[in-house]
């Protein structure tokens, strides 16, 4: 190694320490362990052998020919990890100190400086740190939560207490084969809701078929799983701090699902279908459900098949190849083996015409924009950007003028606008210097649109700057124009200013405007202006500096809070126009910044779920800058209820497959018909007891009290049956279109009892299918545009019923 040793001594004189000085200098990553960070030595070894420097010396390093770099001071982060419930201390703690340093502890090029380290068999910490800057630390440890602090003092001694950790292990029952490793376990935190969701933490089954997950914060959690061959099992599940819960998991066996992908009116397969399925969980992050999405094509005939399916309620997505979207959901409850389901969609349409000039002329080169109406935009004349910047398809003109959309999905209402530049130039569709009125035309399936005519207008543009008080230019700032003869309230431009403040909007129609400046550090008066075709007019903004306040959001364990919502209120009114009051929500080490403060006295809240709303006694007032702290109290942990019975079908025998649906969360533990769903939220509710060929069965509203145990006592399931219904023409073929329906028939004077109407959506053509019909007399009632409404009064009284209609025309 080529350099030069310079032994310098520091402190008081007493001691001196052996550090790499490029390491401490230039501020590069230094990944040390505990014990040689506290005895302040640096993991790099001097370079001279045999040197009789000391422990306490300190070595700086300076490249052949350089002069040695200035002393830095050293400091440090030092004090003691204990833990929060019993103060006893955490022995093998893992620690990381991450920082941005002052530009002059370190070259231009880097961004921050992180050590790391851990805690003694006292639970005692010391990191080297090489400047006041207060860092953000993070604290890892087996048993316990992860701590993340926004900041931690430099050269004083702290405490950190650690919250025990919870852990969930979670057991495969059901169809799933022991030995056989595989399967996937999906674990989501619902604590922070559903916008705050982390991404879900996954695992594995052993051969044995379970799965752990450690140092879990308490809280509630989602839990899904499968495995080969099986269907999709979950639970919501609620741990408290140093909880040890098991979770069973009865994984249901899979179904196999197939079907074709037909045009609407034809019997003719689309090839090249992308089909994707995934099973649906009401109310829960749609991520989870998309770890479980499969995808095929559709081959030459149409067909579709997925092997394995969920059978429960599931989603299929179908996109083809002119970019036509669908989307279906399939009833597969109690589904065994095999289902045929076929889907239709539109066929694809074509779209063509000519684009002229506003003398009659055809223009070549012009890009023609084509985008699907909407009922909650205004195409009007002056909003027609929205369409050239969001195209679903974009295509130039011939020689001649002349355009043709290929494959095009069918609609009911498209929008058409052309756009033209000399130089040909469409990046980001800014700027034309001619623009044509938006045209609607209506496709239809595998037919061709080639009447359209577009006439391009010429364009005027603005250009101008943007200061602050002392004249200096404001970068970033977004100028935004709003047509005052447009009912609509998007913006027909909008630029962003330059470093030297300067910004341009081209591509405007005639007429009068409303132009805004905006910017998250200052505030404008709006301007008005009228502009005449072919014109560039210009306009300055001068624009006043707001204020901004960072707040940091932490629990009683000084533990930061991630995705807290800290708003601003005005006291004694405020002379904002802003119809909300401005907030943020807390980053993964509780910070969170509030923008955009116009004058005045702001009171401060902070809000997170679990945990009390702060008072509101912090008041900030600006202009200027603040820096706050807010500390949150935890909410007392509600005590959940437990819901008992005992469920049966009519002939005594036990109930497959028994779950609850619409609960208000819980496990559900079930022997020999004993069920037992504990971690119930409480409240008033109604349960719905389902299981496999029983009809649902729903309980009255029942009041459930926190701690307390509620017993629905004998429950007797109906057993239910599977009814299937073929609709014919009078030529004897499936009669495609059609609607099904059973409507239940009295059976006691005066009424019907519980059950009701029950409707089957097409399962394919002509093909209809019930589930969970109670056995009784029904009527069956089928209609079809075109023909007689049919009627028969059918006995169901097997658990597969087959009814096949022939209908007469009307």
């Amino acid at each position: 190694m080529v350099g030069t040793l310079a032994a310098v001594q520091w402190g008081d004189g007493s001691s001196e320490h052996a550090v790499d000085g490029s390491s401490v200098l230039l501020g590069t990553r230094t990944n040390s362990d505990g014990g040689e960070l506290e005895a302040g030595r640096s993991s790099v070894e001097p370079a001279t052998t045999g040197s009789s420097a000391s422990d306490d010396e300190r070595v700086v390093l300076a490249p052949e020919g350089v002069a040695a770099l200035p002393l830095v001071e050293t400091h440090a982060v030092s004090g003691v990890i204990v833990d929060h419930v019993s103060g006893e201390p955490v022995p093998g703690a893992k620690i990381s100190i991450v920082a941005g340093i002052p530009r002059e502890f370190r070259p231009t090029e880097l961004k921050k400086e992180q050590r790391d380290g851990g805690t003694d068999a006292a639970g005692r910490f010391r990191i080297i740190w090489p400047s006041t800057v207060e860092p953000r630390i993070t604290v890892t440890a087996d048993g316990y939560v992860e701590m993340l602090r926004p900041t931690i003092s430099v050269d004083s001694e702290v405490e950190l207490r650690l919250l025990p950790a919870a852990s969930i292990e979670v057991v495969a029952g059901g169809a799933f084969s022991v030995g056989e490793a595989g399967g996937l376990v999906a674990l989501v935190e619902l604590r922070l809701g559903i916008l705050g969701q982390r991404r879900p933490r996954l695992a594995h089954f052993s051969a044995k078929g379970s799965a752990l997950f450690e140092n879990l914060a308490p809280g509630e959690y989602f839990v899904s799983a499968d495995a080969p061959r099986t269907g999709v099992a979950f639970q919501r599940v609620s741990v408290d701090s140093g909880e040890v819960r098991v979770v069973t998991l009865e994984l249901p066996l899979a179904v196999r699902l197939y079907g074709r992908v037909l045009e609407m009116d034809r019997d003719v397969g689309i090839a090249g279908v992308e089909v994707r399925v995934h099973p649906f969980f009401q109310g829960v992050w749609q991520n989870v459900e998309r770890l479980r999405e499969e995808r095929v094509f559709t081959d030459e005939t149409g067909h579709y098949e997925f092997p394995f399916v969920h059978p429960g309620t599931t989603i299929a997505e179908l996109r083809t190849p002119w970019g036509d979207r669908g989307r279906r959901t399939l009833e597969l409850a109690g589904s065994i083996g095999a289902v045929e389901y076929d889907i239709r969609m539109k066929a694809a349409a074509e779209i063509s015409g000519v684009v002229r000039d506003v003398r009659g002329r055809p223009v070549a080169g012009a890009l023609v924009s084509v985008n699907e109406s909407s009922s909650s935009f205004h195409w009007n004349e002056p909003n027609r950007h929205p369409i050239l910047r969001e195209a679903l398809r974009r295509v130039e003109t011939d020689s001649g003028g002349v355009f043709r959309i290929e494959a095009f999905p069918a609609s009911s209402k498209v929008n058409l606008v052309a756009a033209w530049r000399a130089d040909g130039v469409y990046d980001g569709m800014t700027g034309p210097q001619a623009i044509s009125a938006v045209t609607q035309v209506r496709p239809v399936a595998g037919t061709t649109v080639d009447d359209v005519e577009l006439v391009l207008e010429p364009t005027c543009s603005i250009s101008g700057t943007v200061e602050d008080e002392e004249g200096d230019p404001v970068g970033n700032a977004e100028v935004e124009l709003f047509s005052e003869q447009s009912r609509s309230r998007l913006a027909w431009a909008r630029s962003r200013s330059s470093a030297t403040g300067e910004f341009v909007v081209e591509g405007l129609l005639p007429g009068p405007y409303l132009v805004v400046c905006s910017h998250v550090d200052y505030s404008s008066e709006p301007a008005r202006m009228s502009l005449t075709a072919g014109i560039q007019a210009e306009l300055a903004f001068t624009m006043q500096r707001r204020s901004r306040i960072r707040v940091v959001v932490l629990d009683e364990t000084g533990n930061a809070l991630t995705f807290a919502y800290v708003t601003a209120e005005p006291v004694g009114g405020s002379s904002t126009d802003t119809p909300r009051n401005p907030s943020a929500r807390t980053d993964g080490y509780g910070r969170a910044t509030i923008l955009g403060l116009e004058a005045g006295v702001w009171r401060v809240f902070a809000n997170a779920k679990g945990h009390e709303r702060s008072k509101g006694d912090l008041e900030v007032e600006v202009p200027g800058d603040a820096e706050l702290e807010i500390v949150l109290k935890s909410k007392p942990v509600e005590e959940l209820a437990t819901v008992v019975g005992t469920a049966t079908t009519q002939d005594g025998g036990v109930p497959r497959r028994l779950r609850f649906a619409d609960r208000r969360g819980g496990s559900l533990e079930v022997e020999g018909g004993r069920f037992r769903l504990t971690g119930v939220a409480p409240g008033r509710t109604e349960f719905v007891l389902r299981a496999e060929d029983c009809v649902p069965y729903r309980t009255e509203a029942v009041q459930l009290y926190p701690g307390g145990e509620y017993d629905l006592g004998a429950i007797e399931l109906a057993p239910a049956s599977r009814v299937h219904v073929e609709v014919l023409g009078p030529d004897g073929e499936r009669l495609q279109g059609a609607s099904a329906r059973l409507i239940p028939l009295p059976v006691v004077e005066g009424g019907t009892g519980d059950r009701r109407r029950l409707s089957a959506s097409e399962q394919n053509r002509g093909r209809f299918r019930f589930v969970d019909v109670p056995r009784a007399s029904w009527a069956l009632r089928v209609d079809a545009e075109g023909y007689r409404t049919h009627r028969e009064r059918i006995t169901v009284a097997e658990l597969d019923e087959r009814f096949t209609v022939t209908m007469r025309a009307d």
